[in-house]
């Protein structure tokens, strides 16, 4: 296989309402070709509207091959970006979580339609594919990137890991009780 020399950007931006997620702000993550790109947001129809304010330009000045976008109607610039890859002879990647915090018949018809413009579709799990094919995506459009841990590594390690979680138990003086360990932000758009 020919190895070829890809070049990566990443644009970003930040949004004023925190939705309750905690982690390293990006623009404090090491990178090259970072693009800091704000958002402006509105309030439409007690729906938050996002545009990107640079990133249409970046576009123009970089002028890429492929473009991963996070997969919802809400962002002006994606629907912007998708009418510029038809000019531009751009490859779309729709970045897609697969669930709808509000569902309405228009998100989904707006959906569809958005859909209907992107070359590959990047879902976070099987549920995400699921969801794809309930809009009409078909699974040779769909890569299943799955959002985990390394789980080979703990498997490889899984004797120590157990010894330290005994040691554990026992510090904590929890005997023999079943202990169940949820990691990850306890919000309500994940119900």
């Amino acid at each position: 296989m020919e190895k070829k020399n890809i070049e990566v950007f990443f644009a970003f931006g930040e949004t004023k309402q925190q939705v309750g997620r905690t982690g390293k702000k990006f623009n404090s993550v090491e990178l090259e070709n970072k693009i800091y790109c704000p958002y402006v947001e509105i309030s439409l129809f007690n729906r938050n509207i996002r545009l990107n304010k640079r990133v249409i330009s970046v576009i123009f000045k970089i002028k890429p091959d492929v473009v991963i976008f996070e997969g919802i109607v809400s962002n002006i610039s994606n629907w912007v970006i998708v009418l510029l890859s038809k000019v531009l002879k751009i490859k779309i990647v729709a970045w897609v979580l697969g669930w709808e915090g509000k569902r309405s018949f228009t998100r989904r018809l707006l959906l569809k339609v958005l859909y209907k413009n992107v070359d590959v579709f990047f879902a976070y799990n099987t549920s995400s594919k699921k969801y794809l094919n309930k809009l009409g995506v078909r699974d040779d459009k769909i890569v299943v990137l799955y959002n985990t841990i390394n789980e080979h590594n703990i498997l490889k390690n899984i004797e120590k890991i157990k010894q330290q979680a005994g040691e554990i138990k026992k510090k904590m003086n929890l005997g023999e009780r079943i202990v169940l360990l949820y990691c990850g932000a306890v919000i309500r758009e994940k119900k």
